[in-house]
């Protein structure tokens, strides 16, 4: 029967769930011949063999009518274990797929079949099922986050959470993949639980259709009042991971080159936002000093200047943008803080600037009296000269430089008489932004005075993060139709509502 397949439903070929919702419809023995015949070559139950192919194509279907065909060999081959296994490549994903074709069947056949076993296909998943879930020879559920031994380096991005797309570094996943199905074993029951196999860790919206349809048809038919689903499933990550695990930005620094001149500096911090992850908007460090010991000499703020070195933003590939910084003196005894500020630049790991302070004037002796000693960000800093390392080696964690994300402090303790930042956000405020005062022109994304398509298209060209989609200040203002702070899908749907002339232009900036 040119119909039958050994690939059962999966992401390349759907035979398998076609005639498991078709057979009923036409209730043609074709069409039942050909749903059975799956579910019999997976499982190896006797095939039941209803007749020559060019007597059934029409032929009313009619339970406990067909015969077994005892001569038959046409079976899937299974490991030594007993688990069918189609190919090595993603091998769960098709027996899950067999599983939840043979528990349709049971479905249809519960009610109606009597010479034989109705349950006989949903028997043979649940023994399927129970493999999967850790009754095979390496004692491994295949299912991420099922037990303590079950496979845990899923070939995921986002679950490995890699800070320099490598996949072996970290060893251990960052995030779990709760539910996830991961490849399966090989011929020899054998599986690899490493993240850069995708052969046998492979994760896919096609792997957990099927295993969620087939654990349905199970619980339909063996399911138990204490199977019930857990309540709030999954845990929160800050459940189970200590405060060390789950901190999302830590300072690092160091000292490099330093003299009465200059004073060399490497600062390091990390965006590992995980609750949510997140992208910043912005985030600010500031670095603090004294500049008393110039003003003997009748030297000033504006003396001191600032040589970036290294700005790892501003060095990206197709990056536009770069740092911004500026040095402000808040009181008259000379203190000082050098405020970083990194703005609209999304990123995931560590961000590095490297910079030196610099006196630029001499004094009347010609001679350069800068005196780190005094500044707050410089004492118990490690150097490069004391570790004997390169600078790039040494920032180790420093909390007398302060980090700011989204205007929150979130690292360091500034100096007790260094004022709060105006824009700084206390933990009881919101971080939205605040209601724009300028003019809107909802749906005007591009800025040319008409909302028409090209304003959808450059709005989700910027959403999938198009390097070369830019929009300015007031674009944004404009493209926030739903008046909500956020740019997303729907509001590019407003957009081509309008366009078509389904709803009116008054309701765009609308919440």
């Amino acid at each position: 029967n040119c119909w039958n397949n050994i690939w059962v439903h999966c992401w390349d070929t759907v035979w398998g769930g076609v005639f498991a919702k078709l057979a009923p419809v036409t209730n043609t023995e074709r069409d039942w011949y050909i749903f059975r015949w799956n579910c019999e070559f997976w499982s190896g139950i006797t095939h039941l063999n209803p007749g020559l192919v060019d007597t059934i194509w029409n032929k009313e279907f009619e339970w406990d009518t067909q015969p077994e065909d005892t001569a038959a060999t046409d079976y899937l081959k299974k490991t030594p274990a007993g688990f069918a296994m189609l190919n090595e490549y993603g091998s769960a994903r098709y027996n899950t797929a067999g599983e939840l074709c043979c528990l349709v069947y049971a479905k249809e056949a519960e009610n109606h079949e009597k010479n034989h076993d109705p349950l006989r296909f949903a028997k043979w998943a649940e023994g399927q099922m129970e493999y999967i879930m850790g009754k095979n020879p390496m004692n491994r559920p295949y299912i991420v986050g099922w037990s303590p031994t079950a496979a845990s380096h899923p070939h995921h991005r986002a679950a490995h959470g890699s800070k320099d797309q490598n996949m072996d570094n970290p060893p251990d996943q960052v995030h779990i993949l709760w539910g996830a199905l991961v490849g399966g074993p090989g011929a020899d029951d054998w599986h690899r639980d490493i993240t850069k196999d995708y052969v046998y860790n492979e994760v896919a919206v096609d792997y957990n259709a099927a295993i969620v349809g087939a654990c349905a048809g199970l619980y339909h038919f063996f399911g138990t009042e204490d199977m019930k689903s857990e309540e709030n499933f999954p845990p929160p990550e800050s459940s189970y991971k200590t405060p060390e695990e789950i901190r999302e930005f830590v300072v690092k620094s160091a000292v490099g080159q330093e003299d009465h001149r200059a004073t060399q500096v490497l600062i390091s911090f990390t965006n590992e936002t995980l609750l949510p992850p997140r992208y910043l908007k912005e985030a600010r460090a500031r670095y603090y000093f004294n500049i008393s010991e110039l003003f003997q000499y009748g030297q000033t703020v504006k003396d001191i200047k600032v040589d970036i070195q290294y700005d790892k933003m501003g060095s990206q590939p197709r990056s536009d943008s770069k740092i911004q910084y500026q040095i402000v003196q808040y009181n008259d005894e000379g203190d000082c803080y050098l405020e970083f500020l990194w703005e609209g630049y999304k990123y995931y790991g560590a961000m590095d600037v490297q910079f030196a302070l610099v006196d630029e004037t001499p004094n009347a002796d010609y001679e350069f009296v800068l005196d780190p000693t005094n500044d707050y960000s410089r004492e118990g800093q490690v150097t490069e000269k004391g570790l004997g390392k390169s600078l790039n080696e040494c920032p180790t964690e420093y909390d007398k430089i302060t980090l700011y994300a989204d205007g929150k402090l979130v690292w360091g303790t500034p100096p007790e008489n260094c004022p709060d930042p105006e824009w700084l956000v206390k933990d009881d405020e919101p971080t939205n932004p605040p209601v724009p005062t300028k003019k809107v022109s909802y749906g005007d994304v591009n800025c040319d005075g008409d909302v028409d398509v090209s304003d959808a298209v450059l709005l989700a060209r910027f959403i999938a993060e198009d390097s070369e989609a830019t929009i300015g200040e007031q674009g944004l203002l404009n493209a926030d139709c739903l008046a909500d702070n956020d740019l997303t899908p729907d509001d590019i749907v407003l957009i081509l509502k309008y366009v078509a002339k389904m709803i009116p232009i008054t309701t765009l900036g609308k919440k």
